[in-house]
């Protein structure tokens, strides 16, 4: 072996010292060097952010608000989908009360129940379909259960003949479809 193999070291022992990088303060890092265009340039940035995220938000609210608005209209059409067949049978019990019976307190309390089972409805925007005997016959309120055709009458529009059932609706929105007999 020689010298020179003997007097070095092997790679994992070679130490060797970290480059020191000073870097000096340029212009373009200093604060005082930032000019006044720089700064309204970033002032005009975060104005159009803080607009942005300003309109997002009235965005936010109004679909919020207009989400809110569609589920209390499905809510309530659901809801009152369910309460009107027991207001048919308040109806139903009302109209087939005996003619001795007609007088009685029992039956006068079932018509003040009928009644304010109209009102509260009512003052939830639901409406009866108004639908008599003689009206043009619209498919889009009305349900035509049966169709009684009278001779002469084929080119004429169909017609109520009788109600059924009664249709309701809330604010101009069907709920329920009035169910008659045409011809």
């Amino acid at each position: 072996m020689s010298n020179k193999e003997e007097t070095r070291k092997p790679d994992a022992e070679i130490e060797v010292e970290p480059e020191t990088v000073v870097t000096e303060p340029t212009a373009e890092t200093t604060p005082e060097a930032e000019t006044a265009v720089d700064h309204e340039a970033k002032a005009a940035e975060y104005l159009d952010d803080l607009r942005r995220v300003q309109a997002d938000f009235e965005n936010y609210k109004k679909r919020v608000k207009n989400d809110e608005r569609e589920l209390y209209g499905h809510l309530s059409g659901q809801i009152v989908s369910e309460l009107i067949p027991v207001l048919d049978n308040l109806h139903a019990a009302v109209e087939h009360v005996p003619a001795e019976a007609a007088g009685s307190p029992w039956v006068t309390g079932i018509t003040y129940i009928e009644k304010q089972f109209e009102d509260v409805l009512r003052n939830y925007g639901v409406e009866p379909l108004e639908a008599k005997p003689g009206d043009a016959f619209d498919p889009t309120r009305h349900e035509a259960l049966d169709h009684q055709a009278k001779e002469g009458e084929d080119e004429k529009p169909l017609r109520i003949e009788k109600i059924v059932q009664k249709g309701y609706q809330i604010k101009g929105r069907i709920v329920r479809p009035a169910k008659v007999i045409v011809s």
